[in-house]
């Protein structure tokens, strides 16, 4: 029994433009949409934690170092007043405070 051969292939298989049909293709290939230049895709900033009030019993450096090696960037406002949390937290995608009322 034999197949029947694709438009364009010759007597030893498939054009040597394309894979062979039901091949995976190169290891390790992605798929056109997957091709593009990184350039092509918008690029997000980066997320913001904002610390707030640090209670002498609590160390933030493990947490603050988990949420940096993901690409975040942490910062620390030592006050529990609420326009300096407001202030240092504006454009913060997350707020961890101790025990500043947040009120906004």
């Amino acid at each position: 029994m034999t197949d029947a051969a694709e438009p364009g292939d010759g007597p030893s298989g498939p054009a040597p433009d394309r894979p062979a049909p039901h091949s995976p293709g190169p290891a390790g290939a992605a798929g056109p949409a997957l091709d593009r230049p990184a350039l092509d895709r918008p690029t997000r900033p980066r997320p913001i934690a904002v610390y707030t009030d640090k209670d002498p019993m609590l160390d933030l450096a493990p947490a603050r170092a988990l949420l940096e090696a993901a690409g975040w960037e942490t910062r620390f406002v030592d006050s529990t007043d609420p326009a300096a949390v407001l202030e240092a937290g504006r454009d913060a995608t997350a707020v961890c405070v101790g025990y500043a009322p947040l009120d906004r």
